[in-house]
């Protein structure tokens, strides 16, 4: 909560504010915290991501100097601040997926999933999810114009698809719903 609460503060001053409104904005979640430094359109200077990144770093080592509690991965879109768990493996979204699924009694192993991603932070969750429940009852979609992600997402799972705007994906999830039969 600590740290929560001094990237809160850094996004309040007024240099910083428009990073909480880009891209992925601002995200507590479970094990870790995302910030945007830039969006798909690369609308930020440049200097001013970096100064921004900088200033999260040292917030993170501000609140945990040894090193020990939180990992740091900069993906050039987000900020990723991740605790640590097992000995100092970062907590990954896989992880997360594997906690939803025990916790929720999702049962991922008898049940269809779709993956949606946009990093490479995104990729645990694929291999994740093939674990639990086969290749055959997972799909992956992730919104991003890098070959070597799209790459790396294909070596795991055959059943990706990739579209190059958020918006792209919106569209085609809205479209899925209503073909479904989905109420709005």
């Amino acid at each position: 909560e600590k740290l929560n609460e001094r990237i809160d503060r850094l996004l309040s001053r007024p240099e910083f504010a428009t990073f909480a409104l880009i891209g992925s904005g601002l995200q507590h979640k479970h094990g870790q915290t995302t910030v945007a430094r830039q969006d798909i359109h690369g609308s930020i200077p440049d200097d001013l991501s970096e100064e921004f990144l900088e200033s999260v770093q040292s917030t993170v080592r501000d609140v945990d100097p040894e090193g020990t509690i939180f990992g740091v991965e900069d993906t050039g879109k987000d900020v990723e601040i991740m605790l640590t768990v097992d000995g100092g493996r970062r907590f990954s979204k896989g992880d997360g997926l594997s906690y939803l699924n025990d916790a929720l009694g999702l049962g991922l192993s008898q049940s269809p999933c779709l993956i949606c991603g946009d990093t490479s932070s995104d990729l645990p969750m694929v291999e994740k999810a093939v674990e639990l429940g086969g290749r055959d009852r997972t799909a992956a979609v992730f919104v991003t114009r890098d070959e070597d992600l799209r790459r790396r997402v294909s070596a795991v799972l055959d059943r990706s698809h990739f579209v190059s705007t958020p918006d792209v994906l919106v569209a085609a999830l809205h479209l899925l719903a209503v073909e479904r039969g989905a109420s709005h």
